[in-house]
């Protein structure tokens, strides 16, 4: 509706519709004259009066938004919508009512309308606010509008990435290839050390260095799974790492944590203070900052009852955040310098933030956890150790938090389907770490296609990823094989030298028997004469017992013949030693040949046999390559390709080509 106000003296005045209303002296009483009512203003209009005001001005001002809702758990600063007018308006939340959603939003001058905090569907469905428009010319407008929240379905993981997604050529087969996460869990920018503890000491950023462990040990997790979490005793244990380079004023350390010992209890400051004492249970030891660049250490204090924050800086140690509170158990902790602040979440959410230092807080390259200079040595358990190079905002503190929830688990798998080619030379394990599962190979494969099911609270979700093969330039076997081939014709020299030697021996046996038969044919002989001699002794005895009259003139025979007898039976005992030995020596050259066939046996097994350290010849097959690193796998010089060793097959051996997918038997 459009309104005329007029005043009036009094005279005679004809009213145009193109009057401007600044070339009329304001004067007398008013009239207001609605044109919805009102003759056609084409037409003049007579009025009665002296003088008059014309005023044409917009009372109202138009205005709409243009969309209204918005999805729930989108970051902070999503846009909702745009407000729009045919007038050059200004915009902004004003209270009154309607007004109770206001400071859920943030309302540019321009009409931008953003929200200030991430939205849950199942906590609130629709919010109000009230909103003014102001117009040069125009009445300041009011008006409430109301902004929708969408049901988003948060039980499916929607997608998930691979980080990183390639890895060498030739490494052995088990080597790491990346990890999977859900792109909700994916907070990699600035991620640049991440210790996961799964079983090792390894550091899970790409070219990021291990950790050196000097006493602790890998316990189970707040899962419950076996060496998946770190501990220190609160005696002597320590875990050092190094970053690749120095970090300033705006870092960010994230952990969960179980700490078992008390810490001291202290209050904030920039100056003084004594953080660096036997008393503080120190999981991250703060170096000493440069103190003429105005730089302070930065570490960490924690026990059951407080988490400070602890700068070290020319003998002294300040805490610029103390947070005294029960934090006994399995807890996630992010605590973050934001241009030299210090901010604390704890599972996820907020907590207190840290007083401004005005000095440079550093952090790195040498990280030392479990201890502080004066022997404050933390006691307890850590896990899941990152550390980015950029303040964290709070979304991102609870995306961390919520991925390591128990409940929250996605696991992985490989499936087959379509995009399965490469499933064979992978493995993965149900927390989405994936793995070689043999040695492989750029020029024949530069890519490999997998598909991979992530699972979560009985829902599915299949992708297809391309994990990249990156030639690296160096051959799979490593030293050249002429040298092998030196050591193979040594090895061959020392069979054929064996080989002689079994033949000597066998020679010397032979003989050795012969010599035995001589002898034993000799002792039966001895035997028999024996024998004939005891039976002349029983007939001299009888003729003795006939003739004892003869005995006397006979003793000298007899004499002679008894000394005949004990000769014999010296020989007798003689023989019988020499057979004894005989006998031994012959047992001991039976095993001697028996031992000398064996390793011949395995010798002749070993040139067959591919399990050979380095390099080694066959006749059949030429040279070939295997270590106990890449056992089973065996590298065909002559083929130019892995094969797979059926272990335990032999005559013929079997060898599987994951390329071609075909069995080959050797003879």
């Amino acid at each position: 509706m459009k309104k005329i106000l007029l005043k009036f003296l009094p005279l005679i005045f004809t009213l145009m519709a193109g009057l401007h209303a600044e070339t009329i002296e304001q004067i007398g009483p008013v009239i207001t004259i609605d044109t919805t009512d009102a003759p056609d203003l084409s037409k003049p209009i007579v009025v009665i009066g002296s003088a008059m005001r014309l005023d044409t001005r917009n009372p109202d001002v138009e205005f709409s938004l243009s969309g209204n809702t918005v999805q729930e758990n989108q970051p902070v600063g999503s846009a909702v919508g745009r407000f729009r007018s045919f007038d050059s308006v200004i915009y902004s939340l004003v209270p009154g009512e309607g007004s109770t959603g206001n400071a859920s939003f943030t309302l540019s001058s321009e009409g931008v309308l953003q929200t200030a905090k991430i939205f849950d569907y199942e906590q609130t469905q629709q919010y109000s606010i009230r909103v003014l428009a102001t117009a040069s010319g125009s009445i300041p407008t009011e008006k409430v509008f109301t902004v929708d929240v969408l049901d988003v379905d948060e039980g499916i993981p929607l997608s998930f990435v691979l980080s990183p997604n390639s890895i060498e050529e030739n490494r052995p087969g088990g080597s790491r290839v990346g990890r999977f996460v859900s792109r909700e869990e994916n907070v990699q920018e600035g991620l640049v050390s991440w210790f996961e503890f799964g079983g090792d000491f390894e550091n899970s950023v790409p070219n990021g260095s291990p950790g050196k462990s000097e006493g602790t040990s890998l316990v189970p997790d707040r899962n419950g799974q076996d060496r998946q979490a770190l501990y220190f005793d609160g005696n002597n244990d320590t875990f050092l790492f190094e970053l690749q380079e120095r970090y300033f004023s705006n870092f960010t350390v994230c952990f969960w944590a179980d700490p078992r010992k008390e810490t001291s209890i202290v209050g904030e400051s920039t100056r003084g203070g004594a953080m660096a004492t036997p008393r503080h249970s120190t999981l991250m030891y703060y170096p000493m900052g440069d103190k003429t660049l105005h730089q302070v250490g930065f570490g960490i204090a924690l026990g059951p009852n407080a988490l400070n924050v602890a700068h070290l800086s020319g003998g002294r140690a300040p805490a610029t955040l103390a947070y005294p509170s029960d934090l006994s158990g399995w807890k996630h902790y992010v605590v973050s310098c934001i241009d030299n602040k210090v901010r604390l979440f704890v599972n996820g959410e907020f907590h207190k933030d840290g007083i401004q230092f005005e000095r440079t807080n550093i952090l790195g390259p040498s990280i030392t956890l479990g201890k502080n200079y004066k022997d404050g040595y933390f006691k307890g358990s850590i896990d899941d150790l990152r550390i980015y190079d950029r303040s964290l905002t709070a979304s991102e503190a609870t995306s961390i938090y919520q991925s390591k929830e128990p409940e929250d688990a996605i696991t992985y798998t490989l499936v087959k389907g379509e995009g399965d080619s490469g499933n064979r030379f992978f493995s993965l394990t149900p927390q989405g770490e994936l793995r070689t599962a043999m040695v492989l190979d750029a020029g024949k494969s530069p890519s490999l296609s997998i598909r991979v099911k992530a699972s979560q609270a009985g829902y599915e979700t299949t992708e297809i990823f391309e994990v990249r093969v990156i030639e690296n330039g160096i051959l799979p076997p490593p030293e050249d094989p002429t040298k092998w081939k030196e050591k193979w014709e040594q090895e061959m020299a020392k069979l054929s030298a064996l080989r002689q030697e079994i033949e000597d021996t066998n020679k010397s046996v032979l003989e050795v028997d012969e010599t035995l038969t001589r002898q034993t044919e000799e002792i039966r002989n001895l035997e028999s004469q024996i024998t004939e001699i005891e039976e002349a002794k029983l007939a001299c005895d009888t003729e003795c017992a006939q003739v004892r009259e003869e005995i006397e003139s006979k003793k000298a025979g007899l004499e002679q013949i008894r000394m005949e007898n004990q000769r014999a039976e010296n020989r007798i005992s003689s023989l019988d030693d020499d057979l004894s030995k005989w006998i031994t020596k012959d047992s001991e050259l039976s095993e001697q040949i028996t031992q000398k066939r064996t390793e011949l046996s395995g010798l002749e097994d070993k040139l067959r046999i591919p399990y050979l350290k380095g390099w080694h010849y066959t006749e059949e097959k030429g040279w070939l390559w295997t270590d106990l690193e890449f056992y089973p796998m065996v590298y065909s010089d002559t083929q130019g390709i892995w094969l797979e060793y059926a272990q335990g097959t032999s005559y013929p051996w079997q060898y599987y080509d994951h390329y071609s997918e075909q069995w080959q038997e050797w003879k």
